[in-house]
Parts: structure tokens; C-alpha cells; sequence
């Protein structure tokens, strides 16, 4: 095993210029990063460290900052075979996510992965992608406009959510203690929702 310690500090202006995103477009300034490789059999494992201060994000709720700010920004990535790896994410306390990937010809297909808003995702123990947790303030609508479209490159079952939301504006509506609960039943959904506006609070 060959280990290489790599750390640099990342500028927005740079990083739009080589990757074509929508979302890059509300990020100014530059940060740190710092990132640990491990290099085993032409595999490369990768762990990535930033705490972003010095970015400012125009990105909407939750993922607004002032430059200021501090966010850790971490990504793990490992191989578990030729083919499969394990891929770990998170922003603060905001969201984190564990996935367990496969490439399957030119397509990427998450078999298992967990996505926790508010806390620490777990290790995913069940197939398909399961979501939960809780957030403060969200936007679906901007969130939907700065999104690419879906390219079908990578493959992903979403198996069950469980979300609750103080404040989320979508299709241009105000909805306040919102939650959201299903899961798939025998290949078929079953959902509930609730919030004040739902219930005639």
C-alpha cells in the first residue's frame, strides 16, 4: 500500500471552468482542502477534508453560507472490488449519505445506500436508498431549476423516506411541519404526508 498526502486550496472561478454544473454558479471564493490517498493493487482510495471557509454559497436552504462560515465538507471513497466501491459523504451537520455502488457497463448503480438529513447516516444494511432525518428550511423549487438533468448514468432505488421539514416552499406554496413517510410494499409505494396546510391548521 502506498499512501500520498495531497492538500491545495480550491477556487470557484477554476472549478467552473472545468466542470460544467448549474450549482457551481452559486458558490464564490476559494478554501483549503486537504486529502488522504491510499494506492493498493491500481486502486485508489480517497479521503477529501474541507471546512469551506472562505466559499460563500448562494446555494438555496440548507446549504446557504456566508464565506465566513465554516461547513466540513468530507468524502470517502473505497473500493470493495473490481467494480464496487463505498462512497461517504457529509456537510456539517447537515446531510450525510453511505452508499454502496457498482458499475455495471458505462452505468453506476447504487444497490444500497442511506441519506440522513440532521444526522449521522448509518451503515446501509437494505437494499435500495433509504432517506430520513430532518430539516430546517427547504426549497424544492430552486433546488429543481439548479439540478441537471437526469443523464441516466448512475442507477438509484429509492426503497423509503421518512423526512420531517419546519419550512419547505414548493410549486410555489408555503407548506410548515411538513412530513413525509413512505416506502416500497411489493413493488408499490405507500405513503403519508402531513404538514398545517394539509391537515387545515
Amino acid at each position: 500500500v502506498v499512501r500520498v498526502s495531497w492538500q491545495g486550496r480550491a477556487n470557484m472561478d477554476n472549478l467552473r471552468k472545468a466542470v460544467d454544473a448549474p450549482w457551481l454558479q452559486a458558490l464564490r471564493g476559494s478554501a483549503d482542502w486537504k486529502a488522504a490517498i491510499n494506492l493498493r493493487k491500481r486502486l485508489a482510495d480517497v479521503v477529501f477534508d474541507s471546512t469551506l471557509q472562505g466559499i460563500a454559497s448562494d446555494l438555496p436552504p440548507p446549504l446557504a453560507k456566508a464565506a465566513a462560515e465554516s461547513l466540513p465538507l468530507k468524502i470517502e471513497r473505497r473500493y470493495t472490488g473490481a467494480r464496487q466501491d463505498y462512497l461517504a459523504f457529509s456537510i456539517g451537520n447537515i446531510v450525510s449519505a453511505q452508499l454502496q455502488r457498482r458499475r455495471d457497463g458505462d452505468r453506476i448503480v447504487i444497490d444500497r445506500g442511506s441519506v440522513s438529513f440532521g444526522a449521522a447516516a448509518p451503515s446501509p444494511e437494505r437494499n435500495g436508498i433509504w432517506v430520513n432525518g430532518s430539516i430546517k428550511s427547504l426549497d424544492v423549487d430552486q433546488w429543481l431549476a439548479m439540478l441537471p438533468a437526469g443523464s441516466g448514468a448512475t442507477v438509484m432505488d429509492l426503497a423509503g423516506i421518512d423526512l420531517k421539514i419546519e419550512s419547505m416552499d414548493v410549486f410555489g406554496r408555503l407548506f410548515s411541519e411538513f412530513a413525509l413517510h413512505g416506502s416500497q410494499q411489493g413493488g408499490s409505494w405507500q405513503a403519508s404526508i402531513g404538514g398545517h396546510e394539509l391537515n387545515g391548521d
